[in-house]
Formats: structure tokens, sequence, C-alpha cells
């Protein structure tokens, strides 16, 4: 018997790889190693279910890793760091959610879930009622204790503040989830009644990764972190087995034509920084729309309702 063959029976194993069994959104006969190595680990396999097209990693992190994964030690220039825009990050990324995002969080009760250093609350600070984050790693907390968010290092510890939220954000988190069923029943408890679930997250049928099958992106893209890359079908199957009746998913684009022939012409990130002045804004937006209409953006979001 081939090797890939024992690879995918020990699939059994894996935590995630269950609740997508459970969920009938992967079978075995339909896996395939999707990728031999991931960008942090060049022994960390990843497979693909090739009906459904989600992918997803063969091993886990354990919760210990996320509570305890280190971080420089000078607080004030990781801040810095995190609040600059990254050359490998969409700028004004956050911006863009609280613009996209304003209606559900002016004059709202809201929870940042995996907050890491609170840009997003600190951004949004002046629009919102009354904002709290959830951030498990408790060196990002002492990180951003330095602009005074109001932070909790475990969701059950909401309990203690005797309140419900108007919408729950999580931006860019669901997919790092060792416990995604847990954590969605978790946060749906804490909601209003017909309060609103936010979740933003990679997308296994990006353009570069589904079509164009680049492979420096795919090393790239997929992560020790990265316990699932989600489809539309399979973000909205998790929020139905959680309760929420209501759910509608889109696909966004979060990086643009530049991004995309840095990837191409150069194989790293960045494009939208050192190729800014190849596309225009205007054809930069035609693209980004091309992949919405088609599906292959890199991000999808849900908005569900309690």
């Amino acid at each position: 018997m081939k090797k890939s063959y024992f690879e995918l029976k020990n699939l059994n194993k894996n935590n995630i790889y269950k609740i997508l069994k459970k969920y009938k959104l992967v079978r075995l006969k339909n896996l395939s190693i999707f990728s031999h190595k991931t960008r942090d680990n060049k022994n960390l396999k990843s497979f693909i279910d090739k009906k459904t097209n989600i992918i997803f990693l063969g091993k886990t992190r354990n919760e210990y890793y996320y509570k305890n994964k280190k971080l420089p030690k000078d607080k004030e220039k990781y801040i810095n760091t995190c609040h600059q825009k990254f050359s490998n990050n969409p700028p004004h990324d956050t911006e863009r959610r609280i613009n996209q995002f304003r209606k559900f969080i002016k004059n709202k009760v809201i929870l940042d879930f995996g907050c890491g250093t609170g840009d997003f609350l600190i951004k949004s600070k002046k629009i919102f009622n009354k904002g709290i984050g959830v951030e498990i790693n408790s060196k990002r907390i002492e990180h951003a204790n330095i602009k005074k968010i109001n932070f909790l290092k475990n969701i059950d510890e909401i309990d203690n503040l005797n309140i419900k939220f108007d919408t729950i954000f999580l931006f860019h988190v669901f997919e790092h989830l060792i416990k995604p069923e847990e954590i969605l029943l978790k946060l749906k408890s804490k909601l209003k009644r017909g309060g609103q679930l936010i979740i933003e997250v990679p997308h296994a049928n990006d353009y570069l990764l589904k079509k164009l099958k680049v492979k420096s992106f795919i090393n790239f893209t997929l992560w020790s972190e990265h316990l699932i890359l989600h489809t539309k079908k399979s973000l909205n199957c998790f929020l139905k087995k959680a309760g929420f009746k209501i759910n509608k998913v889109y696909f966004y684009q979060r990086y643009n034509l530049n991004n995309h022939m840095g990837w191409l012409v150069c194989d790293k990130p960045g494009g939208h920084t050192f190729f800014k002045n190849i596309f225009t804004k205007k054809e930069n937006y035609q693209y980004s729309n091309i992949l919405t209409k088609k599906g292959y953006t890199d991000t999808i979001f849900s908005i569900s309702k309690n």
C-alpha cells in the first residue's frame, strides 16, 4: 500500500478531521494530500477534500501553545510593529473593517474575540458604546494593556460581567480554533437576542491557490496555526450546527492585483507595496470585483443572527 494511505487513515486521531467528517464536509475516499509542508513546519502536511475543496492540517496545535506563544520583549516596539502598515498585509485593514461593519459597531456593545493587541477596539473606541476583547495569549494582553483596552483571557470570564453583546467579531480567528464547535456555542450564549456574529476567514478557493496553483503562495498560506481553510459551505455549516438561523456568507478580496503580480513574478508577498504603481485603483477594483463574482476571493465573511 502507498504511504499516503496510512497517512490518511491516521487522520482519525485528528480532532479537526473528526469534526469535518461528522458534519459530512469531508470524506476519507475524497481526501488527498494537498501539500507536504507549511510555512513554519516543512514536515506538516495538509489535506484537501476533492469535492468540497476544504483544506485542513494533518495535526493541530494544542491550547498550551496559543496561551504561551512567545512575543518580543520590547512592548513598545511590538505595539508599534503591530500598528504599522506591514508590507505583507493589506494597508488599512482595520479601518476597512470598521467602515465595512460600522452599523454593527456604532453605539453597540461589542466583543472582539481573538483580538490580539486590540487594534480593532482601539481604533473603533469612539464609535461603540462598550467594547471588550478576549485574547487567549497572555503575552499579547500584556503588550496591549499599554493602550488600556478592556481584555479578558477567557470567554468564560464574561459571565462575571453580567453582559450580553450586540455584535461579536472574529477576524481571522475561527480558522485557528482547536474546538470550533464549542466556541461557537459559547459565543452564541453571549449574544443578545437578535445579536450578530461576524466571522472573517481565509478562503480555500483563493484564486492563487485554487486556479493558478502558485506553489510559493500555497507554501506561504499553509501555516501550522491555520487548522482549516474554509469554503462558503463549510462556514455556513458550522454556523447552522451551532444554532444560528440566519446566516449570510460573502466573498471578499483583501489583496489586489498588484499583490497577485508580486506572487506571479517574484514568488513573494507584498506586491501591493512594491508593485503599487503597476495597476490603477480602478483596475485593482475591477480585478477584485471579478474574483468576487466568480467566488475566487482570498477571504470570506459571514454575518449571522442569533
